[in-house]
């Protein structure tokens, strides 16, 4: 009896090593969640044990879904619908599973539901193989799983595939209540293979509109790239025609200051030259060791300038960079944007500033930007920080940096101290 006793529990411990797994494989989370994952393992573990030996009401295999999903929430950075998914999924495979095993052993086998119930060979084999078959079917879903966690669906479509598997879950829940009340036939088994049919191509369906949102995204970020580079275009163009307007300039000036120095005012001189220099210093050319770069920062920062935004640059030597050029323009065009619309977005721009830091230690190369901004612009979904702005091209930004450094084996971080927000990233540099 001691030994039935351990089968037992160890079936159950199983079937919840099996559900946290499942969720960890099909959920994203940013933090170690090791001591959460034991603590619902044990709880489903207790859940179902107490449903198996003491008959209690309020526990069954449905119920005890809604600590997993509990679970979820508290772990998982996924929103609520993706964790309510993915449980109902795992729920669904575990029903039918034991649905199609149970009108097997009824219907074909011609086994009791006392001896599937009590200690017996029989029940042996039929958890054995329900269980066998449950982890065959769990690690099949996996692998038709998409990896593309940071693709989400509209709602439109989430809600339609969230339905459907939900009726699924509904109509085998009632077939089988319906089944224990009579003899389970190939009739019943053939329904219950249809509706998990029909729940396995629900999830092909989604990944295939997983496919078609990525494939959509990425259209939209090549498009956003394309943009942002006839603006650095632009922007670029702009600061050559005011270098050329001002040495075209430059001349005439030399000829007032030459006039102005037979008058012997040198008040006069000082003051012109002041001018010179206030509207030269908007133009300030930059020498990072890699030309891109450097009409890139030449044309941001005069901008940022005319902003009244204070521009400070600590660079480090670009005799190499660690990804593409045109991506690694891209990505600081990007940072920059960004900083810049958070500062534009102040109402007051009282010592508003934008700071940008170029440094390597060893094979790793450090992109700091950091500027002053307001906290009520901003919002943190998902542990992930957003800008509240509206808009069809919104996040295209943040999507198109975090994409570039992925790209690269580099890394993102987003923080944020009183007023001021900070983006580190760090790109190793790949051998030669």
């Amino acid at each position: 009896m001691i030994a039935w006793t351990v089968f037992e529990i160890g079936i159950n411990l199983f079937q919840a090593v099996l559900i946290t797994y499942f969720l960890n494989k099909q959920l994203v989370s940013s933090r170690s969640h090791r001591a959460a994952d034991a603590m619902c393992i044990a709880l489903i573990a207790v859940f179902l044990t107490a449903h198996l030996f003491f008959d209690m009401p309020i526990a069954s295999d449905t119920v005890m879904f809604i600590i997993p999903i509990v679970y979820g929430l508290i772990v998982f950075d996924d929103k609520w619908r993706m964790v309510l998914l993915w449980n109902i999924i795992a729920l669904l495979i575990f029903t039918v599973v034991v649905n199609l095993t149970s009108s097997f052993y009824v219907g074909v086998l011609n086994v009791g539901w006392e001896q599937l119930l009590n200690t017996t060979p029989e029940r042996v084999g039929f958890v054995v193989s329900t269980n066998l078959l449950t982890l065959i079917f769990i690690t099949t879903t996996i692998e038709l799983s998409s990896k593309r966690r940071n693709v989400k669906l509209s709602w439109h479509s989430f809600s339609l595939l969230l339905g459907l598997n939900v009726l699924c879950l509904v109509a085998i829940e009632l077939l089988f209540a319906m089944g224990m009340d009579s003899d389970l036939g190939e009739r019943f088994t053939s329904i219950c293979l249809c509706l998990f049919v029909i729940s396995i191509l629900s999830i092909i369906l989604y990944e295939i509109m997983l496919r078609s949102a990525y494939k959509q995204r990425q259209y939209e970020l090549d498009i956003h790239r394309l943009e942002l580079t006839q603006k650095y275009n632009n922007e670029m163009q702009s600061v050559y025609e005011d270098i050329a307007v001002f040495r075209h300039d430059i001349k005439h000036h030399m000829q007032i200051i030459e006039q102005m120095s037979t008058t012997q005012d040198s008040r006069e001189i000082h003051n012109h030259i002041d001018k010179l220099n206030e509207r030269f210093s908007v133009i300030q050319p930059y020498s990072t060791g890699n030309v891109a770069v450097d009409a890139l920062l030449t044309a941001k920062s005069s901008i940022i300038r005319r902003r009244n935004i204070q521009f400070n640059f600590q660079g480090y030597p670009l005799v190499q960079l660690p990804m593409q050029e045109d991506d690694f323009c891209s990505l600081l065009g990007n940072i920059l944007d960004n900083a810049t619309e958070g500062v534009d977005r102040l109402e007051d721009k009282n010592g508003a500033y934008i700071s940008l830091l170029f440094a390597r230690t060893w094979d790793m190369f450090h992109l700091t930007c950091e500027n002053t901004y307001n906290p009520n612009t901003v919002k943190k979904i998902g542990g992930r920080l957003i800008s509240s702005k509206h808009g069809s091209g919104h996040g295209l930004g943040t999507r198109s940096i975090n994409a570039t450094v992925k790209r690269a084996g580099g890394s993102t971080e987003y923080s944020s101290a009183e007023n001021v927000f900070r983006v580190s990233i760090i790109i190793p540099y790949k051998e030669s």
